[in-house]
């Protein structure tokens, strides 16, 4: 047991500490400037402010409920992520006590948090690009439609000089346009 990397504790109805590890010790001098050692109160140990939280934790466990839950713990070096498992302590079919494993999980965590990150920027960047392609279609499509359905009009036999004209400028501008558009697209992938 003193040689885990991991917290254990172990507390009585009275949520005095029965037994206590030095890596725990240790941890719980560090966050809350409080030394820890069989006999001390685990709730009196702690500040004011999370007392009701924690008690809750033990409670839940001297009523013989077994649970894991993970905290963010903010100290002066950054979060600190932690799990707890919190088991109860039974002798001759009575609650008598609750044990407790604590472990760091902050390194977990901060890569589940960059998985997090990562999954919504590329999820980001498939609507991004959804919407781009969309955009694009819908812009090269305009001077299609114009060079098409000018080239079917120049088709017509009754088409004066004037008009031929005239449909092949339009067709030539769509086609201009076209090639704007396509050069923006290189120069984008670029």
């Amino acid at each position: 047991i003193e040689g885990t990397t991991g917290s254990i504790w172990a507390f009585n109805r009275e949520f005095e500490i029965l037994y206590i590890n030095q890596v725990f010790q240790r941890e719980f001098l560090k966050t809350f400037g409080v030394f820890l050692e069989p006999g001390v109160s685990l709730i009196e140990a702690l500040p004011e402010v999370i007392r009701p939280f924690w008690r809750s934790r033990y409670d839940k466990v001297l009523n013989n409920e077994q649970f894991t839950v993970e905290d963010a713990i903010d100290t002066e070096n950054g979060i600190v992520y932690i799990q707890v498992s919190f088991n109860p302590i039974i002798k001759r079919g009575q609650v008598i006590g609750g044990s407790c494993f604590g472990s760091d999980i902050t390194l977990q965590k901060l890569a589940e948090i960059e998985l997090i990150n990562a999954k919504e920027k590329a999820e980001e960047s498939d609507r991004l690009k959804s919407a781009f392609l969309a955009n694009m279609s819908h812009e090269i499509r305009t001077p299609m439609n114009g060079i098409m359905g000018f080239a079917e009009l120049l088709k017509r036999p009754e088409l004066t000089g004037q008009q031929q004209q005239y449909y092949i400028q339009i067709i030539q501008k769509s086609g201009a346009r076209m090639l704007n558009i396509i050069n923006d697209i290189v120069d984008i992938s670029k």
